[in-house]
């Protein structure tokens, strides 16, 4: 079990610190021109430029991959403690 969890914080880590980098050049060139995205790429998209993806990307992807890392390295086991305790009552039928 510590395995699964160790490949799954350094899968987060990977993912947050990666999620980081890429949305950046989004948001410093709303055009997509730092990535050479065509604007028409966002022509079915309610957005008319890459700032609000980006920012979106950077928060859902970036920081809370992190945030997640960081409660799944510090906090241990205590996510997994309380879902056992919750259903400690409850009886199958």
């Amino acid at each position: 079990m510590k395995t699964v969890r160790l490949l799954a914080l350094i899968t987060l880590g990977f993912l947050g610190v990666t999620s980081l980098m890429g949305p950046i050049p989004l948001i410093l060139d709303p055009s997509g021109g730092m990535l050479h995205l065509p604007p028409d790429m966002l022509a079915h998209s309610p957005f008319h430029n890459f700032l609000i993806p980006g920012i979106m990307l950077l928060t859902a992807n970036g920081f809370l991959s992190l945030a997640v890392l960081w409660a799944g390295a510090v906090g241990g086991g205590v996510a997994g403690e309380g879902a056992r305790n919750s259903y400690s009552g409850c009886r199958g039928s």
